[in-house]
């Protein structure tokens, strides 16, 4: 099967969205079922030395957005309209397009069995139609993101109203769609009233233990726990970190010390005049020292939306996550996606109250090694095949 894959953010993009369509191609180069033909951006830094990856316009360096740490007033939607419209954004005037579209045109008479374009941006919604007009081929439009409907975006009527139209117009010819999470896909199915089916973002590599579980028990008299993202108004640590506060101001011989790794600072989160949990910020790190934090601590912190319009979200640093092999700390909204995936692979706690916290410490942990390899990227990809030869 020949595919034409279109997504801005490939390797070597620094951006999250970058490592699905990387490992699934990577993936691809041991398989004989699929072979993809990549259009990206040209983004800066060491490049595959593949002939089937075009790095198509003018070179540029990823730049990390900046985290949103206020509630959007009437005024920021005015001016970032993107807050509240999401069908549409500047990357239509962008160099890449006509880029794009030419190496289309150049190439017209190239033989592909399917085209998959990756949201967002929303310029990739547009040159998946084109490109399934121009070589007559079904048309996959991969949602890592919900565009219109996606849970946290501002829905002020008339705008909503207009986003809804132009995204149901612009994906009038996707044949399938896949998304990321059991929600997404359930919102995705009643809006598209098309086939929607989930391919997970997945651990890189399976975990390589020959037990189907493997016990985790913590020192409860000290324990570290290690937090590595964005920090926002839907990454919020306040709730998890006072919990843990009153959990330590009852039970005061036991030391817990949280340690964040972001380019944002928790204590412009915090309010409590007594801190009994220990606080320690080490800003933005690189990689290796993401790792290094990892392995030396006791159990991970995973923040997402405590409101309902975060339960889609079933981030990619969940699955970095399961990677490690450490208990996860959860504080999202119960119904997430999180939540049940935590539950199913028996991989963490989602954390309400000093109740919880106290499970936490005290229950051992049997992580479910069996269960944590199908959301494996080789094990998605497996899946992914068969999907795309149904479509």
């Amino acid at each position: 099967m020949k595919i034409l894959l279109i997504t801005y953010y490939f390797s070597p993009c620094g951006a999250i969205g970058a490592k699905r369509w990387n490992g699934f191609f990577n993936l691809s180069k041991d398989t004989k079922d699929i072979e993809f033909t990549v259009l990206t951006a040209n983004w800066k830094g060491k490049k595959a030395s593949e002939s089937n990856i075009n790095y198509l316009g003018e070179e540029i360096e990823y730049q990390a957005p900046k985290s949103i740490n206020k509630e959007y007033s009437f005024w920021d939607t005015i001016k970032h309209p993107s807050i509240m419209i999401r069908s549409i954004d500047r990357s239509i005037f962008s160099q890449w397009r006509s880029e794009v579209i030419n190496w289309i045109n150049l190439n017209k008479d190239l033989k592909f069995d399917l085209v998959i374009s990756s949201f967002g941006p929303s310029l990739c919604i547009y040159l998946g139609d084109y490109a399934k007009k121009i070589y007559k081929v079904p048309y996959v439009l991969d949602l890592r993101d919900l565009v219109s409907i996606q849970g946290q975006k501002k829905k002020l009527p008339f705008f909503h109203y207009i986003d809804k139209k132009i995204d149901r117009f612009l994906t009038r010819n996707v044949d399938l769609f896949l998304t990321v999470s059991p929600t997404c896909k359930d919102k995705a199915m009643n809006f598209y009233n098309k086939k929607v089916d989930v391919i997970y973002n997945g651990l890189e590599a399976p975990l390589k233990y020959l037990e189907k579980e493997i016990g985790i028990e913590l020192d409860k008299k000290s324990i570290n726990i290690f937090y590595s993202g964005t920090l926002g108004t839907t990454r919020n640590p306040y709730k998890i970190i006072k919990i843990i506060n009153e959990y330590l101001y009852q039970n005061q011989n036991i030391k817990v010390n949280i340690i964040f790794a972001s380019q944002d600072n928790p204590y412009e989160f915090l309010i409590e005049k007594e801190l009994f949990v220990d606080i320690e910020w080490v800003g933005y790190i690189s990689k290796e020292k993401v790792i290094e934090y990892t392995n030396k601590c006791d159990a991970l912190l995973l923040l997402e939306d405590l409101s309902e319009e975060g339960n889609e979200n079933l981030t990619g640093k969940l699955f970095e996550y399961l990677s490690s092999t450490k208990p996860i700390v959860v504080s999202c909204n119960k119904k997430s996606d999180i939540v049940r995936l935590i539950n199913e692979t028996n991989s963490g706690f989602l954390i309400e109250n000093i109740n919880d916290f106290e499970v936490f410490l005290n229950d051992k942990k049997f992580l479910n090694i069996e269960k944590i390899n199908e959301y494996s990227r080789e094990f998605q990809f497996k899946k992914l095949i068969k999907v795309l030869k149904n479509v």
